[in-house]
């Protein structure tokens, strides 16, 4: 008897070990492979996800270089345009008109100098007064070409068509102002009593 208590007790506490019937771990195995199944299908969608946002970023990563690139060739090509005045600023007739009134301007101050010694002394001395009234004639009118070169000349200034163009508005100012006042001053020697 004590054989068959160890035995029934063996069976009991096997019973009790056990916890699960073979349809439970059957049904078990189901639904395990039930989870399995909704996990495979959730890491595909995860999968579709994560490519679809590695699609978008790589194009976000393109569109990035690609702007980056646009905006250095457009800063290129504005400081580039700066650097050159354009056809418009070039065949400008105020160009000429300037040109026109320095070399007037240089040469009323060659007339200017050549009658200085013509005039009647009265105190000056007017050979020097007259080379120096025209040298400085000469070296406004020098000053006025040379910065109209720089504004027409090529990678001297960056300026905009606008700020060339303001630049030869005021040169062309300067250089009618520069022979008026070399007329007068012309007009004025040329009323002076001139040596015989």
């Amino acid at each position: 008897m004590k054989e068959v208590i160890i035995i029934l007790g063996g069976i009991f506490f096997y019973q009790a070990l056990m916890a699960q019937t073979w349809s439970e771990w059957f049904r078990q195995n189901h639904t395990q492979l039930v989870y399995l199944q909704e996990q495979i299908a959730a890491l595909q969608a995860l999968k579709a996800t994560q490519q679809s946002g590695y699609v978008v970023s790589e194009n976000g990563l393109e569109a990035i270089d690609t702007t980056a690139t646009t905006d250095y060739d457009q800063h290129r090509a504005h400081f580039s345009y700066l650097l050159r005045a354009s056809p418009g600023v070039v065949n400008d007739p105020r160009i000429a008109e300037i040109d026109t009134f320095c070399v007037r301007t240089l040469r009323v101050a060659d007339a200017i100098e050549a009658l200085g010694p013509l005039r009647d002394g009265g105190g000056l001395d007017w050979q020097v007064l007259s080379q120096t009234i025209a040298g400085a004639f000469e070296d406004s009118a020098n000053e006025v070409t040379s910065t109209l070169a720089n504004v027409l000349r090529t990678d001297a200034l960056q300026m905009s068509d606008a700020e060339r163009e303001k630049a030869l508005y005021i040169l062309l100012i300067e250089a009618r102002g520069l022979y008026a006042q070399a007329s007068i001053v012309f007009k004025e020697f040329t009323q002076q009593t001139i040596l015989p």
